[in-house]
């Protein structure tokens, strides 16, 4: 069995050069973590991408003599090239751009999505609860989505409460409030295995609950936590982050250079 260690000893004549680094990619998978070799399969061919984590440089350093790479003309940069478009993979966009000031950042894909979730578990029961702050970057067609599901995202606000239940696609409950939390209990509710769910906006205890069968489900981070619970009774937790964004995890971003 190879490990990491053994790879620049294997045999990289021609005729074994495909089996050598089919063996070598195999390990170095195993070792990137899977967002990294996400980003590196999905990134449009003949582009740079930026990796400048010194603790992956000599596994990418393998993985770029990969022929099926190169064929591709994928290569990564470790330092921000001067006035030429990049890729890279972030959780902060924001805290990038700041340290990216001559390129300007756009989404170029992201596998974790608010509505990609909505369009996943539409047909679930959904609990929703809001923490610390979730308003800022919602897009305008994010809360129109939200509205056509029947939820009163006008009544959501800066680092304000929110709470609410779907079944269906239909609005079982739902509740807001500017400095104060919501909590939504109701017979209904409890018979569908919903003990309480709790949201408190940032001046407002800063905390969300989803109680599901006598347990907190909830992430509890900042922004949006969701709940769903499908007909087969599988139970998925997450929270998106819209208080900077509207997905879950890393993106992919492309950074173009802001002319001067």
């Amino acid at each position: 069995r190879l490990d990491a260690d053994s790879l620049l000893a294997l045999n990289d004549q021609p005729s074994c050069a495909a089996t050598a680094y089919r063996e070598k990619r195999a390990v170095l998978e195993k070792r990137l973590r899977p967002e990294i070799t996400r980003f590196i399969r999905e990134v449009p061919d003949n582009s740079r991408l930026y990796l400048a984590d010194p603790h992956m440089a000599w596994d990418l350093d393998i993985l770029f003599a990969d022929p099926a790479i190169r064929q591709r003309g994928l290569r990564y940069i470790r330092t921000v090239p001067e006035g030429k478009p990049f890729y890279l993979l972030t959780s902060d966009a924001e805290y990038e751009q700041r340290h990216l000031p001559r390129h300007r950042l756009r989404l170029y894909r992201a596998w974790s999505s608010l509505t990609g979730f909505l369009n996943e578990h539409k047909g679930d029961l959904l609990i929703l609860a809001v923490r610390d702050e979730a308003s800022r970057s919602l897009t305008r067609a994010t809360r129109e989505r939200l509205r056509a599901m029947g939820l009163d995202m006008d009544r959501l606000v800066y680092r304000g409460s929110f709470a609410a239940v779907l079944a269906g696609g239909r609005v079982l409950a739902q509740g807001a409030a500017t400095d104060r939390p919501v909590v939504l209990t109701a017979p209904s509710l409890t018979a569908l295995g919903i003990d309480k769910v709790v949201s408190a906006g940032a001046t407002a205890g800063n905390r969300a609950e989803i109680w599901y069968r006598g347990k907190n489900r909830a992430v509890n981070g900042r922004g949006i936590n969701l709940v769903a619970v499908s007909k087969a009774g599988r139970i998925t937790s997450v929270c998106f982050d819209t208080f900077l964004h509207e997905w879950s995890g890393y993106a992919m971003f492309r950074a173009d250079p802001v002319p001067r």
